[in-house]
């Protein structure tokens, strides 16, 4: 699919969903004020104080500290299923015979490669406990790992008048097992898509202490894969992803709460060279993090994300609440 024919089937479903536009632009945004950072990096710098630290641990794999070689966390998700979004965007509650329940275990570390650069890889493991009327399955296994590289363009505090900017490019191995191999009555075995991916991210990061305020645009690109189950060539399609976050540092160099609101938009599926029709994508979610610097090596991080359950807040996507703890060892 062409660039024009992404824009025309990822992009415009979405601007049906209310709120939905004001994510698109900022993402618009965030790509414009990135290009011009990167070209202000050309001038001589000015190192300046900010609070370097207070998002490190809020979402994700983040960042390494400001005076961390590495870190390795390990953390492990609850997934409750609640239902499930039609291709009309109709919201669709589980019934009282039906139960998803998914643990989803990672293990995560960041390495310092240079004074900007930075390498990360993620190692998930997931059991699906899943019920239907008599029907019961349950299993799981290793999922689709993650790596990849974080550039920061413009560190946290360099310039006191600009937002901090980094590029991370990731692949995703598909690792774990799809749902073209599953032979599970409910397939509670799946554990990954199946599909190499390439990625590409933004982030765009303002700290002033007690506040960070942080904006991200992701662009994920599944590579072409041939079904074993049909020995059809598949394509998922590209997915747009964007969150803006913020937090407050509750406890000076200790306890950071932080919010996010987060989007994203997945492109038509792709079988046998034919365009799948009403197979697209989109999810749209709240998040809550808390993070507890126990000492200067140890964080404890505790987290909630949840779809926001009405009608037109996602499209052929399962609507869940993810609740998950992690412990953070960083070395220095």
């Amino acid at each position: 699919m062409g660039i024009a024919g992404f824009n025309k089937t990822a992009i415009a479903p979405c601007m049906r969903f209310l709120g939905f536009r004001l994510w698109f632009y900022a993402c618009q945004i965030i790509l414009v004020v990135g290009a011009l950072a990167t070209a202000l990096t050309l001038y001589p710098r000015v190192a300046r104080s900010a609070a370097c630290c207070t998002s490190a641990t809020s979402f994700g794999v983040g960042r390494l500290r400001a005076w961390e070689q590495w870190t390795v966390s390990i953390g492990g998700d609850l997934t409750t299923g609640v239902g499930y979004w039609s291709e009309t965007g109709a919201l669709e509650k589980h019934g009282d015979d039906f139960m998803e329940r998914q643990w989803r275990t990672s293990l995560a570390g960041l390495f310092r490669l240079g004074e900007r650069l930075q390498a990360f890889a993620v190692l998930p493991t997931q059991y699906m406990l899943r019920s239907a009327g008599d029907l019961r399955d349950f299993g799981g296994g290793i999922g689709d790992t993650q790596t990849g590289v974080r550039y920061d363009i413009i560190d946290i505090g360099e310039f006191l008048e600009l937002p901090a900017l980094a590029v991370t490019v990731g692949v995703i191995a598909p690792s774990g097992k799809s749902m073209n191999t599953t032979s599970s009555p409910l397939a509670a075995d799946v554990t990954g898509r199946g599909a190499w991916a390439v990625g590409l991210g933004v982030t765009v990061e303002k700290a002033v202490l007690p506040w960070f305020v942080q904006g991200s645009a992701n662009l994920s690109v599944p590579l072409p894969f041939v079904r074993a189950d049909t020995g059809k060539r598949q394509r998922f399609g590209p997915t747009i992803g964007i969150r803006i976050a913020s937090g407050l540092e509750l406890l000076p160099d200790s306890l950071v709460l932080s919010g996010a609101l987060r989007a994203s938009r997945e492109a038509r599926l792709n079988i046998g060279g034919q365009s799948v029709k009403d197979s697209e994508k989109s999810d749209i979610g709240l998040g809550l993090s808390l993070s507890w610097q126990l000492d200067p090596r140890f964080t404890a991080i505790a987290a909630v994300d949840s779809g926001i359950f009405a009608d037109n807040f996602g499209d052929n996507s399962q609507a869940r609440v993810v609740g998950s703890l992690a412990l953070r060892y960083g070395h220095f």
